[in-house]
């Protein structure tokens, strides 16, 4: 019941109701939870309500009740429950980092910060709040500040590959390639609104282009080939390239975005790891093309996957894949950008065909996406493998 309060001003200004001094036996707080913990989010709501009617001065029936008001989508509802458990529990740090979580959900981002750096005062290592400070600094542009939030969610969690990798996108540090923490992490809480938000805001069109110039450089004949979906996210790239598949299979880390794609219907198999540890372990020659839209930049250093790659292939067989293109490079082969995504320079990828004796078919400048109405500059390159 982590979530993303105190401070000043009247953030906490409902006060609690008066009456009795009792509060809930040990049974009913284990019946509040045991909904709670089960999902069971309509019986969690009228318990914890009656609760709070029962012992109004006991915080635990307002902090269970405005948790199960967040978890059901009503934010605004919970606001109330959440400060009268802050207020009566003045020592609960969980308190405290859940009504934050609520400020943070309501766009009152001085507030919520507030809340969450109350909550480490009164448990310094409480990761969930230090994680919330880190988040909430960095959607604020308080970068300086971030890093160092980043850093203390590191120093707890060693293992927090998220933290770990904003941290050295803030500190412009460049690494081989994204944890695999900081992957699963985006992708499972971006699956529902992943489409959407791409194809409309971001106005993103990668994989039909993509698949349109593999349409004109190798004229594929309908249902002809083996295929991997290299990062097949929500199945976008799948389903441009179903109509000339004869086999489809889809490799992600995410296992929402692998849910997702399993809805498409397109794949004929779909697997849930990362793409070069699936690449290991498939056959020499098994596949005609491998497809990667938008997916290197996790990667950053690409030689391993390139070399897996031409293993794969069957003579014969294609690449076809998009990155974001690194302008200015100075020597380098990829970098780290402040988005917390990968650029890779052309020559890098070029000097990969050669060594990877690749021929490359096409390379195409394009733009993968708007951000901020900025476009995004990229390439997207044919490979063939002789």
């Amino acid at each position: 019941m982590n979530q993303r309060s105190h401070p000043q001003g009247n953030i906490f200004s409902p006060s609690a109701p008066t009456p009795t001094a009792s509060h809930a036996s040990d049974v009913e707080r284990e019946i509040a939870l045991s909904h709670y913990a089960a999902g069971e989010l309509a019986q969690a709501e009228t318990f914890c309500r009656g609760l709070s009617q029962r012992y109004p001065r006991d915080g635990f029936g307002w902090k269970v009740l405005g948790a199960t008001l967040r978890r059901m989508n009503q934010a605004q509802a919970s606001l109330e429950p959440m400060q009268i458990a802050a207020k009566l529990m003045p020592g609960d740090w969980e308190a405290f980092n859940n009504l934050g979580t609520t400020f943070d959900l309501l766009a009152q981002a001085e507030h919520a910060q507030a809340c969450f750096e109350h909550a480490v005062k009164l448990k310094p290592d409480f990761l969930e709040a230090w994680r919330n400070i880190a988040e909430n600094l960095r959607r604020q542009r308080k970068l300086d500040q971030a890093l160092q939030a980043y850093r203390r969610v590191c120093a707890l969690a060693p293992e927090d590959g998220y933290a770990r990798h904003m941290a050295n996108t803030l500190a412009g540090e460049t690494s081989e390639r994204a944890p695999d923490g900081y992957v699963i992490k985006v992708f499972d809480d971006y699956a529902d609104a992943f489409d959407t938000h791409l194809t409309t805001s971001l106005q993103y069109r990668v994989p039909e282009e993509l698949v349109a110039l593999l349409a004109r450089v190798a004229a594929p004949a309908a249902n002809t080939l083996d295929v991997i979906d290299l990062g097949c996210g929500t199945g976008l790239v799948g389903a441009a390239i179903a109509p000339f598949s004869r086999t489809l299979t889809g490799v992600d880390l995410s296992a929402r975005m692998v849910e997702k794609s399993r809805e498409r219907g397109v794949y004929q198999r779909l697997v849930c790891d990362d793409v070069v540890r699936m690449l290991r372990l498939q056959p020499d020659h098994s596949a005609d093309l491998l497809v990667s839209a938008d997916v290197f930049i996790y990667i950053g250093k690409l030689d391993e996957l390139m070399a897996e790659a031409h293993r794969v292939l069957r003579p014969g067989g294609r690449l076809a894949f998009s990155i974001e293109t690194l302008a200015d490079a100075s020597g380098q082969t990829h970098r780290l950008e402040r988005s917390g995504r990968y650029s890779q320079s052309r020559a890098y990828i070029e000097d990969l065909a050669s060594k990877g004796q690749f021929v490359v078919e096409a390379a195409e400048p394009c733009t993968l996406r708007k951000e901020v109405d900025v476009p995004v500059p990229g390439h997207l390159f044919v490979w063939h493998r002789p």
